[in-house]
C-alpha cells in the first residue's frame, strides 16, 4: 500500500424548475422521476447532442472522416483481430482462447460509443451497431454481468472468476458500455443497450453498495494499479440522469471514499494520467449533481496541481511512460513525454466538467487547446492512422526514440483510436452551454443550434467561421420576435482586442471576469453577430522550472506549431535557434497537408548564419514521412 502521493506542467438537461430553454433528453426511461432536477448544482448547463449539428468547416470536415471512413475501417480491423469474436467465442462456449486481456471489451465499447452518436445520421453505422449489439449482449448474463475475457471458457477453466481482488477492468468495461448504450439511446431513442447497462449497474450496486465495499485490492504499488482503473463513476452519473436512480450517484461517492479521495493520497495528482483524470472528470460530475464543497475542494486541487505543474503546452497529461503517469511537478521532457491520447481525450471531458461547474471560460480554454492539439495529434489525416503517444521532439533516424514518430494503422492496446472517434463523434456536445439568462458559444465551429426560448418558442443559432484559421464567427439568430436573452461568446486568453458586431454597427461588450462577452438585448429573426479574434503569430516561453526554460513554442490562436525537418532543408529544426525580435508570418497554405495555415520566419544555425524556417500546426505532424521534429526551440543568446 502506497502511503506518500508520487509527486508528479506547465505555465439537460433541466426537468421540473423554472429558467432558460427547459429541455430534455427525449425518450427518458420509464424508471425516471418525473420530478427529477438534473445539473442543479451547475453554473452552466449541456445541451442535448441533438440540439447541435456540425454542419461546416473544421470540425465537419474531420467529423465526416471518422463516420465514413475511420469509424468502418477500425471497425474491420476490431473484426480482424479477434476483437470481436471474443463475444461470440464466449456466447457460444466454444473453447478458444480469448484475443487480448480483459479491458479488450473497453476498446470495442468506446468504438460503439462513436457508432451511437453516428447511428442517427449514418444507416450503414446504424447497421454496423444492430450486428454488433447483438453480439455484445449475447454474453450478458441473466444477471446483467457482461465481460467477453471472465466468461471465456478456456478462462473459466483455469478459474478466472468474475469480481475477484485482483481482476481488473471489470468496473472500467463497464463504464464504457454505460456510455455507449447511453449515447446511442441519447442519439437515436432506442433503448435496447440502454437496458443492458442498466441490469448491469444494478448488479454492481446490489452486489458491492455499503457495507459490500468494492470487490477489488487498491494501492498496489505501481501507479496503473492504485486502485481498479476507474470509470464506472462517470458511467453511474449519467445513468442517474436517464433513470433517476440514486443508488448510483451514491455508489459513486462510496468509490471516491474507499479510494480515500478526501485524504493526504489525494494532495497532489500521481498515478495513471488516463484513469486519474477520468476519475476527477466523474467526481467533477458528482459536483454537478450534489454541491458538495468537500468535494469540491479536492477537485479544484488537483485541477490547479495538474494546469499549473503538469501540462504540457499541447494540453497533454503524464509526462512518464512508467506506468504512463503523471511525473514530478516540472517534469515535463519532450522527447519522452507520453502525452497519451487517451489522457486527452480525458482532460477533455474533465476540463468540460469544470466549465459546467464554474461557468468560467478557462475551463473551455484548456478544453480547446487539447482538442486542437493533443486530441487531434492523435489521428491522421487520412483517419486511419493514430498516435497512441505523443512526443514534443522526435529526433534523427538513427536514434531510438525516432520511432515514436511513426503513426500506426492498429494498436494491441486498441485504447486511443476508438476514443478519438468517440469524442468526434460527439464534439457538438461540447460547443455550446445555457444558463437562466441564455447561451454561451464555448467552441468556435460551423454549426446549427436548435433549441427553444424560456417561454417555449423555437429559436435556432447558426454559426458561421473559418476558425482555427481565421478568427471571425458570425452567429445568425432565426425564428423568434423580441426574445430577450443574453448571447456570450467566449473571448480566449491567448486573445488581445477581440471586437464585436451587432447587426453590422461596432458593439461594446466588455469581457466579464468570468472571460465571456455578454449581449444582453431582445432578438429578432435574422440578427446577426460578429465576433473578430485578432490571431497574431505568438511566441510562448517556456517555464523556468522545466526543460524548456530559455525555449519558445510557436503559437496562433488556439493551435500550437512545430517544425518538422521535411519542410526545413537548411539545417536541422533540431538546432535552429530564435531571436527573442524575430518576426513570423501566418500564410493559408491549402494545398498543404489538407489546407492550412503554416508560420514562417528565421532561425539561426549553429555557425550564425540564418536560415527560413517554417512551422505547421502540431496535429498535422508525421502525415508524410517519418521526420525529425521539434516543438521548442532554444531562444538565441
Amino acid at each position: 500500500m502506497r502511503k506518500t502521493p508520487y509527486i508528479a506542467a506547465l505555465t439537460v438537461a433541466l426537468l421540473g424548475i423554472s429558467g432558460f430553454w427547459m429541455q430534455t433528453h427525449s425518450a427518458e426511461p420509464t424508471r425516471r422521476d418525473a420530478k427529477q432536477t438534473v445539473y442543479q448544482h451547475a453554473k452552466l448547463r449541456p445541451l442535448p447532442g441533438k440540439a447541435v449539428t456540425i454542419d461546416a468547416g473544421f470540425w465537419r470536415a474531420i467529423r465526416d472522416r471518422s463516420r465514413d471512413v475511420g469509424v468502418p475501417d477500425y471497425l474491420e480491423k476490431f473484426e480482424e483481430h479477434g476483437y470481436i469474436d471474443n463475444f461470440r467465442i464466449a456466447a457460444e462456449n466454444r473453447p478458444e482462447a480469448h484475443h487480448g486481456g480483459p479491458n479488450n471489451n473497453e476498446f470495442v465499447y468506446k468504438h460503439m460509443e462513436a457508432m451511437g452518436h453516428y447511428a442517427a445520421e449514418s444507416d450503414k453505422i446504424a447497421a454496423m451497431l444492430e450486428e454488433l449489439s447483438d453480439a455484445v449482449l449475447a454474453v450478458q448474463r441473466e444477471d446483467g454481468y457482461l465481460s467477453s475475457f471472465y466468461d471465456n471458457p478456456l478462462n473459466k477453466q483455469r478459474g478466472l472468476e468474475r469480481f475477484q481482488p485482483r481482476n481488473r477492468f471489470e468496473f472500467y468495461n463497464f463504464g464504457h458500455f454505460t456510455q455507449a448504450a447511453i449515447a446511442h439511446w441519447r442519439a437515436t431513442d432506442d433503448d435496447r443497450l440502454l437496458r443492458g447497462a442498466i441490469r448491469f449497474a444494478d448488479l454492481i450496486v446490489e452486489k458491492f453498495a455499503d457495507p459490500n465495499d468494492l470487490p477489488y485490492d487498491t494501492y498496489l504499488g505501481p501507479f496503473n494499479k492504485k486502485y481498479e482503473h476507474p470509470n464506472h463513476e462517470l458511467a453511474m452519473v449519467e445513468l442517474w440522469r436517464a433513470t433517476g436512480n440514486r443508488r448510483y450517484l451514491d455508489f459513486v461517492r462510496q468509490t471516491l471514499e474507499e479510494y480515500e479521495f478526501f485524504g493526504p493520497k489525494f494532495e497532489e495528482i500521481w498515478g495513471h494520467a488516463v484513469q486519474e483524470t477520468l476519475l476527477y472528470a466523474g467526481a467533477t460530475d458528482l459536483y454537478l449533481e450534489t454541491g458538495d464543497q468537500d468535494l469540491w475542494r479536492v477537485i479544484h486541487r488537483l485541477w490547479t496541481d495538474m494546469n499549473d505543474r503538469k501540462l504540457y503546452v499541447i494540453g497533454g497529461v503524464g509526462s512518464t511512460g512508467r506506468a504512463e503517469a503523471y511525473g514530478e511537478a516540472y517534469e515535463l521532457p519532450n522527447e519522452t513525454a507520453y502525452c497519451e491520447t487517451c489522457a486527452a481525450i480525458s482532460l477533455v471531458f474533465w476540463n468540460h466538467k469544470m466549465l459546467l461547474a464554474t461557468g468560467q471560460s478557462k475551463y473551455a480554454d484548456a478544453m480547446e487547446r487539447s482538442l486542437y492539439n493533443n486530441v487531434l495529434s492523435g489521428i491522421s489525416l487520412a483517419g486511419t492512422e493514430y498516435f497512441y503517444t505523443n512526443q514534443l521532439r522526435i529526433g534523427p533516424a538513427n536514434d531510438p526514440a525516432s520511432k515514436r514518430g511513426q503513426r500506426s494503422p492498429w494498436f494491441g492496446c486498441s485504447c486511443c483510436p476508438p476514443n478519438v472517434h468517440r469524442l468526434l463523434a460527439s464534439i457538438g456536445q461540447y460547443a455550446y452551454t445555457r444558463d437562466t439568462r441564455g447561451i454561451q458559444v464555448n467552441l468556435y465551429t460551423g454549426s446549427t443550434l436548435r433549441t427553444s426560448t424560456h417561454d417555449g418558442r423555437p429559436l435556432t443559432l447558426t454559426q458561421q467561421t473559418s476558425y482555427p484559421w481565421k478568427g471571425t464567427v458570425t452567429l445568425t439568430v432565426h425564428g423568434v420576435k423580441n426574445a430577450q436573452f443574453t448571447l456570450s461568446l467566449r473571448v480566449p486568453q491567448w486573445c488581445e482586442g477581440a471586437s464585436i458586431r451587432v447587426n453590422g454597427r461596432p458593439f461594446d461588450a466588455d469581457t466579464n471576469p468570468d472571460g465571456y462577452a455578454r449581449i444582453d438585448r431582445p432578438w429578432n429573426d435574422g440578427d446577426t453577430v460578429e465576433l473578430t479574434l485578432p490571431m497574431p503569430v505568438r511566441l510562448v516561453e517556456g517555464h523556468p522550472k522545466t526543460v524548456n526554460k530559455g525555449c519558445v513554442a510557436i503559437l496562433r490562436g488556439p493551435m500550437v506549431y512545430c517544425l518538422e525537418q521535411i519542410d526545413n532543408p537548411s539545417g536541422s529544426v533540431l538546432d535552429f535557434r530564435i531571436a527573442r525580435s524575430g518576426q513570423f508570418q501566418a500564410t493559408p497554405t491549402p494545398a498543404m497537408l489538407g489546407g492550412v495555415v503554416t508560420v514562417s520566419g528565421s532561425a539561426i544555425l549553429p555557425d550564425g548564419k540564418s536560415a527560413t524556417l517554417l512551422a505547421i500546426p502540431y496535429f498535422t505532424r508525421a502525415n508524410r514521412q517519418r521526420s525529425p521534429m521539434t516543438v521548442w526551440v532554444p531562444l538565441a543568446q
